[in-house]
């Protein structure tokens, strides 16, 4: 039934661009000049596809520190030699990565 003042127009927000999942429409307020460089680094991807991905990223963050907290009061937290440790091997990891992306050789890379 046609209402005076309301036209329907169909929406198709994702215009194909997101597969596979149900999509529904919103309304969110965005600061001016967020919602600027959004659309920028978007690009032809569109925004709604940049929102998605970023809220997607920004949810399984959450999800992993809620596992870490559980983790951590279960087991207690990760004891401070081993996380130096790990920092360590990933700073090695890190820098011979790097030194591979530049084109020089590893110490523990095969020339």
């Amino acid at each position: 039934m046609k209402q005076p003042g309301i036209t329907v127009v169909p929406v198709y927000p994702t215009n194909g661009r997101i597969t596979g999942m149900t999509t529904e429409k919103v309304s969110i307020t965005l600061d001016a000049n967020v919602l600027a460089e959004a659309r920028q680094v978007a690009g032809d991807r569109g925004l709604s596809a940049f929102v998605n991905d970023v809220l997607q990223r920004h949810l399984q963050s959450a999800r992993i520190l809620a596992f870490l907290r559980e983790q951590d009061e279960e087991f207690g937290p990760v004891p401070a030699e081993l996380l130096e440790e790990a920092r360590r091997e990933w700073e090695t990891w890190d820098r011979e990565w790097a030194q591979e992306q530049k084109g020089g050789s590893s110490s523990t890379v095969a020339p």
